[in-house]
């Protein structure tokens, strides 16, 4: 769009304007999704290039979305006598169609850290030793909700140190109360009639987003 003449004629007004094409436009009624988390920048007198700014923490915008600006030469000013319908606007054209693409801030969160205590037993202990910890958070959960509630499940396993494998003898008990919208509940018990048990063992809980694979996983030695 021509913008070399400025402001002759009222200037121009822009707008952004979503298309009946996109995933969140309402076909029942012909309404666009509200547009209001975008910013109208600088418009390069010249170039007609506008710049457009905007955030949202609204999940329901991940995707691709398409958009036309809308540029009208003149100022509004009903009964003026002049353009279109004797508003003062004279001419409104489009850009073509562009899309906007929100990604998935799950796809790079971070599973955050918590803490495993050691623990220890003696062979024939009636009791067993125990303790329970709040599941960890994540960084974007943290960051848009209540921590938990964001990015989906976690995946838990119980590893060896040194391998990375998955390692569940009979002596250590562990469990994982899955919440979803709140911190999971993890328990582990220790306990044993075994002496071949007898030993130090070098473990490791391995935390994952179950739904994002390329999101950092948490380790907890313990």
């Amino acid at each position: 769009m021509d913008t070399t003449w400025g402001t002759v004629c009222g200037g121009y007004t822009y707008e952004l304007e979503y298309q009946p094409t996109g995933p969140l436009y309402n076909t029942a009624t012909s309404t666009p999704p509200s547009i209001a988390h975008y910013t109208l920048g600088t418009c390069t007198t010249g170039s007609g290039n506008c710049d457009y700014t905007g955030t949202t923490t609204d999940f329901n915008w991940i995707g691709t979305h398409p958009f036309k600006i809308k540029a009208t030469l003149g100022t509004f000013n009903a009964g003026l006598g002049r353009g279109t319908n004797g508003d003062g606007l004279y001419e409104t054209v489009y850009s073509p169609d562009f899309n906007v693409i929100i990604a998935n801030p799950c796809l790079n969160s971070a599973v955050n850290a918590v803490v495993i205590s050691s623990m220890s037993t003696d062979v024939f202990r009636v009791t067993p030793v125990s303790q329970t910890i709040a599941g960890p958070s994540n960084t974007i959960s943290v960051s848009l909700g209540n921590g938990f509630d964001l990015c989906g499940s976690l995946k838990y396993e119980l590893q060896l140190q040194a391998t990375g494998t998955r390692y569940e003898p009979t002596w250590l008990g562990y469990g994982v109360q899955q919440i979803g919208s709140a911190a999971d509940v993890i328990s582990f018990s220790v306990q044993t009639d075994d002496p071949d048990n007898v030993g130090v063992y070098n473990l490791q809980l391995h935390v994952s987003l179950v739904n994002y694979p390329s999101s950092t996983p948490l380790i907890v030695p313990f």
